[in-house]
């Protein structure tokens, strides 16, 4: 995981709710087992053989960030981010672009987290 994937990643799971630690744990030891074949940014997580506990109660959710400009700026393309847990664990963090393809995350400072399930 690049050192910009994991800003964003670490943005995403931060928040009070203990039941996020396990989430932050698994993040410490996930590998990037794969990109999005589009072109943009997206990574899916492997966390086999990592030892990384599942989260619960909560087993299926999505984070969602969006970007801190305003889609009505010239220039600015709308774009976000989610992260999705599948069965307790990480499984992608998923660039979203609308108008071309973003090959890699924006700083996180450029994001505002959106939505937090806890």
């Amino acid at each position: 995981m690049t050192e910009r994937e994991a800003e964003v990643l670490a943005l995403m799971l931060a928040g009070d709710d203990p039941a996020l630690e396990p989430l932050r744990a698994q993040a410490a030891v996930a590998l990037v087992s794969s990109g999005c074949g589009c072109g943009c940014a997206t990574i899916d997580f492997d966390l086999d053989g990592q030892g990384a506990l599942p989260a619960s109660p909560v087993s299926r959710f999505q984070l969602h960030a969006c970007s801190r400009e305003s889609p009505g700026v010239a220039g600015a393309d709308p774009w976000g981010v989610i992260l999705f847990v599948d069965e307790g664990r990480l499984a992608s963090l998923e660039l979203v672009w609308y108008e071309r393809p973003i090959g890699t995350f924006p700083p996180a400072t450029d994001l505002e987290v959106l939505a937090n399930p806890f």
